[in-house]
């Protein structure tokens, strides 16, 4: 949140006979009536962190991890690409799209004077990449949001993050097996089965028994 460190003092009512010494004030119009959101005397909007710190709780690392625990336990190990109209897979495609851009957004549109943590943030951004064509992603969605900042001198990282990627490697391969039964019909189709043969030769076994 933008802020001064000058200090200001001020007459409370609550206080009148004491200065009451704060050091965040509104850049605009200097007020000291602020929240952590806006500013409550002119209503000017305060920035909000939308990226978070690296490998953190707004990461690719944990949106990753929460996608994973909350899958059916055969996509734990089974290769992703075969669920690929799965809704909670479009739903988390969509997320990586979105993370993706914010890390765009961090890197041509402020300045970081942390070198690690923009080197973080740029491992974080490439293995989006990866992970984006591992779910089916367009490259051409990831293309255009690093073309927005084409001349920044961090433009050239992603894009050898976006040709290496199976997004663009992989772009001319023939459909294989498992692209042919992207929607995953086929295995949940075959768990079915196993699941009734398995339940029936427990409801037989138990009636041979009693």
């Amino acid at each position: 949140m933008p802020q001064n460190e000058t200090e200001k003092s001020i007459f409370t009512a609550a206080r009148p006979f004491e200065k009451v010494k704060v050091t965040k004030i509104c850049p605009s119009c200097s007020s000291v009536f602020i929240t952590e959101k806006e500013c409550e005397s002119c209503g000017l909007q305060f920035w909000v962190d939308l990226i978070g710190e690296p490998f953190g709780e707004r990461s690719f690392f944990v949106m990753k991890d929460d996608f994973i625990l909350n899958s059916p336990f055969y996509l734990k190990y089974l290769p992703r690409k075969i669920f690929l109209k799965r809704s909670a897979t479009h739903k988390y495609k969509r997320a990586l799209l979105k993370r993706f851009e914010l890390l765009t957004e961090y890197f041509f549109d402020r300045t970081e004077e942390d070198i690690s943590k923009r080197k973080a943030f740029l491992f974080e951004a490439s293995k989006i990449i990866e992970e984006y064509g591992e779910v089916g992603g367009s490259g051409s969605a990831l293309w255009a949001l690093v073309d927005r900042g084409e001349k920044h001198p961090l433009a050239p990282q992603l894009y050898n993050s976006l040709r290496n990627s199976e997004l663009v490697v992989g772009s001319g391969k023939k459909a294989n097996f498992l692209q042919l039964f992207s929607n995953g019909l086929l295995v949940e189709f075959l768990f079915s089965i196993v699941a009734v043969v398995i339940a029936s030769f427990l409801v037989f076994k138990y009636l041979n028994t009693h």
